[in-house]
């Protein structure tokens, strides 16, 4: 084969599919070269699983220790724990010595964790390599704008930020929405590394004598190759939030001449592996396309990918924040107003020091609050208090969306979220207290009773408990 990245998606292959195996497939085989596979294990080969494991952990770290510690200390962290995590090849490589995954949970599990643990970490180095080599190409134009001594000590945030405020610095860099943008469509595997593992799947299934899904044999290959292709096509968010987090942070504080250097080294670092991407397709991504001042094929308008400051709180945590905040407020509160104050207060305390500055300056949160907990007095007749809240919302956002986008600590997403979350906040509490009027029945009551009693008075390993509320019954007794 042509690559070692081919090499360990056949080897990965053919653990998944032993993985999965049982007396079925084997009793169902017709074809000889199936059956040696099944009965000998033919290609999963222990101590060429040991050595492969050894070379891919070695050469990862390898590439782990270019970046720079001062920059980058974040970004190795992430990578080192992706690369820890793969079992030692000794361990895989006597399990599969021992036998038959199918009758050892312990051995299945093994199996299952190594597959998914070496995936991690080599789509993981991928996809940073990747950015930082479209990254690379799309700051290139700029060289000439962002030369000299005053300009080449700023960073790359530091360098958008001035394109983003500064009129006489406007198309002499990337803006921070084409940065966002670009961490989006290019913190992806290289489409070289993804080839090279469908061969490598390829290969193993015609080694075991299997072509395509004629066969079940054939099937689980079709699963296993299925199953690696997973981690190429998976979200960034799915598999590496910290590591694309991580990545984002070393990005935006390096100057763009760091990261030449970068993506320089890496690029001849990983040639052997095939780890960096140095198509002529990719060579026209999106960010590179940003940069050139080319319009990014619909993208144009898609504010929620704008890139939010370093320090702040990730835009989709901003927004899975407020959701667990209004959710726990609609269990707690009775009163619509007062669920979605405690809901804000609570978003508001979970988000980044300096995303919560930003919210609280100039008395917007308070603002926020005050206008919520007034829309019921100045709704008109006839209107539901959910409508009365939800222009409340929409009135302050209106007026502060576009200040907390531009202060880099919030995106347009988050904005929408208040909007359309709050009210459906209020409707579900106002629907709850409609359908509160009911006959409990025996089942109901004894519901009830029982959970609020576990909850007092059930102390640890199920003993009764009264000490928690002597001191309120004496208190109540006049006894203190």
């Amino acid at each position: 084969m042509n690559s070692e990245y081919e090499k360990l998606a056949k080897m990965l292959t053919e653990i998944h599919v032993r993985m999965h195996l049982d007396g079925d497939v084997l009793l169902e085989s017709r074809n000889l070269k199936e059956f040696v596979f099944l009965t000998e294990a033919d290609g999963v080969d222990p101590q060429k699983v040991e050595e492969q494991t050894a070379s891919t952990k070695q050469k990862l770290l390898q590439m782990t220790k270019l970046f720079p510690k001062e920059t980058a200390g974040q970004l190795i962290a992430e990578l080192e724990k992706l690369i820890k995590a793969i079992p030692e090849g000794s361990k895989m490589s006597s399990t599969l010595a021992g036998g038959d995954f199918a009758e050892d949970p312990a051995s299945k599990e093994l199996a299952k964790k190594y597959d998914t643990s070496v995936m991690l970490a080599t789509t993981g180095m991928s996809r940073v390599v990747n950015a930082l080599t479209q990254f690379s190409k799309a700051m290139e134009p700029f060289k000439a704008d962002i030369s000299g001594p005053d300009l080449e000590k700023l960073t790359i945030w530091e360098l958008a930020k001035k394109v983003d405020t500064e009129k006489d610095f406007k198309n002499k860099f990337l803006t921070s929405k084409q940065i966002g943008i670009g961490l989006t469509k290019t913190f992806i595997p290289a489409a070289e590394l993804k080839n090279a593992f469908q061969r490598g799947s390829k290969a193993a299934a015609d080694s075991a004598g299997t072509s395509g899904a004629k066969s079940d044999l054939g099937k689980l290959f079709a699963k296993a190759a299925t199953f690696l292709g997973g981690f190429f096509t998976a979200p960034a968010g799915k598999y590496y939030p910290q590591l694309r987090k991580a990545f984002e942070i070393y990005l935006v504080n390096s100057t763009p001449e760091e990261i030449f250097d970068m993506a320089g080294k890496l690029k001849v670092q990983g040639k052997n592996i095939v780890i960096t991407a140095n198509t002529a397709a990719q060579a026209t991504s999106s960010v590179a396309a940003a940069a050139g001042g080319a319009p990014v094929t619909g993208q144009e308008n898609k504010d929620d990918e704008q890139m939010t400051s370093p320090d702040a709180t990730p835009p989709d945590e901003v927004d899975d924040n407020l959701k667990d905040s209004l959710r726990n407020a609609a269990e707690e509160e009775d009163n619509p107003l007062q669920a979605v104050i405690t809901g804000i207060e609570d978003w508001k305390n979970s988000l980044s020091k300096t995303s919560q500055k930003e919210l609280t300056a100039k008395d917007r949160f308070d603002n926020l609050k005050d206008a919520i907990q007034n829309s019921a007095g100045r709704k008109k007749k006839k209107e539901s208090i959910e409508k009365a809240v939800a222009a409340a919302v929409k009135d302050w956002v209106n007026s502060n969306q576009e200040d907390l986008v531009k202060s880099g600590k919030f995106a347009k997403k988050n904005f929408e979220s208040l909007n359309t979350f709050i009210p459906q906040l209020v409707a579900h509490i106002e629907k709850k207290k409609k359908e509160g009027i009911f006959s409990l029945t025996n089942q109901e009551v004894r519901r009830i009773v029982f959970a609020h009693m576990n909850k007092n008075y059930l102390g640890s390993n199920n003993i009764l408990n009264e000490g928690i509320q002597i001191d309120r019954w004496q208190k109540m007794a006049g006894i203190k």
